[in-house]
């Protein structure tokens, strides 16, 4: 603890009385207030829930673009990471958003996509078409590193062989982005709600609108091989050898939020004041 001692002094008009006294202020410093992740993120505003596994939010689901639907709206009361459930809130359909922040397997893992622009609500977004982010939403950062952020998400560092096999591969890290963005659709039904799309990674880089793709990665996905249609990942050409077991095994609870939308992860440590001593002299 640090202290202060501050000095104060009176005199009367006639300069024949004084007066002094000393304050020792002991400054008291907080803690660091740090809410937990589940704290943060539920403090948002909950679009939607994608269950693991699930079609319900496959690309050509209609609650992407029906502005009048919702889905097991109560169960978006909380979140947790135990949820497994699929929901679409009101919210989705009404609240304006320059940002989505998009969770995956925990409330902690997450990533916030900058839209460059304000929509009236998500449904208006996902029902504008193809919009390119040449660097996956990812503010400031560049395209490399906007793909890194959002890759990691879902095949996330350490993951034994697999990761490796895709950043090390052509289709995969060695490689630009193929068509990053809001509604992605490339070729040979690769189709991404949010996302962006790959060849095999053994392939040669393609990474232009008209080439051959195999996988996209993201939400919302319509994949050319297994799963075919499922709220996320990937689908089985994106760690092409690996089979749909695991595959499967990557198939995690995703939360969409609307904005960058959590509490702040601290508070910034408060400096408080508290007397200890009182000392009084005088004269007269």
């Amino acid at each position: 603890m640090a202290h202060v001692i501050l000095f104060a002094s009176l005199f009367v008009a006639s300069g024949v009385s004084s007066l002094a006294f000393a304050v020792d202020v002991e400054l008291m410093q907080m803690s660091t207030i740090v809410p937990d992740a589940a704290t943060r993120r539920t403090s948002a505003t909950l679009l939607m829930k994608l269950k693991a596994g699930s079609t319900t939010f496959q690309y050509d689901s209609s609650y992407w673009t029906d502005g009048s639907s919702v889905l097991n709206e109560a169960s978006g009361a909380s979140s947790s990471d135990s949820d497994d459930e699929d929901v679409k809130m009101s919210a989705f359909n009404t609240v304006s958003i320059s940002a989505l922040t998009l969770c995956y397997k925990t409330l902690d893992n997450c990533y916030t996509y900058e839209l460059g622009a304000t929509y009236t609500s998500a449904q208006s977004l996902f029902s504008s078409g193809f919009i390119r982010s040449l660097n996956m939403g990812h503010g400031s950062g560049t395209a490399a590193e906007g793909k890194k952020a959002w890759t990691d998400l879902f095949l996330p560092p350490g993951t034994a062989t697999w990761y490796d096999d895709f950043w090390n591969g052509n289709g995969g890290g060695n490689c630009d982005m193929q068509r990053p963005g809001i509604n992605t659709q490339c070729n040979d039904n690769n189709w991404a709600r949010i996302g962006y799309c790959v060849n095999l990674p053994d392939q040669s880089c393609q990474s232009s609108d008209s080439s051959d793709a195999d996988s996209p990665v993201g939400i919302g996905l319509k994949t050319q091989n297994w799963p075919n249609n499922v709220n996320a990942p990937f689908g089985e050409y994106f760690i092409h050898g690996a089979g749909t077991s695991v595959v499967q095994s990557f198939q995690h609870q995703a939360w969409l939020f609307a904005g960058s939308g959590p509490l702040p992860a601290g508070l910034l440590p408060s400096v408080i004041p508290t007397f200890k001593t009182f000392m009084v002299t005088g004269s007269t």
